[in-house]
């Protein structure tokens, strides 16, 4: 039980490290508002891509 608690608590800890350097390398950008039914539209085709690579 040990041993899983410090191979999660590394993990966690390289994944915050990974996303604090990535919100230190955005920065000021700003990023253009996607529309809703933008993203919704993308959502629902990446989820149908995905589908079908599982039943490949």
């Amino acid at each position: 039980m040990k041993i899983m608690s410090k191979v999660l608590i590394k993990e966690i800890d390289k994944t915050i490290k990974f996303y604090e350097e990535l919100k230190e390398q955005i920065g000021d950008i700003e990023f253009e508002e996607i529309e809703f039914w933008i993203y919704d539209k993308m959502s629902f085709l990446i989820n149908e891509f995905n589908k079908k690579i599982w039943i490949i």
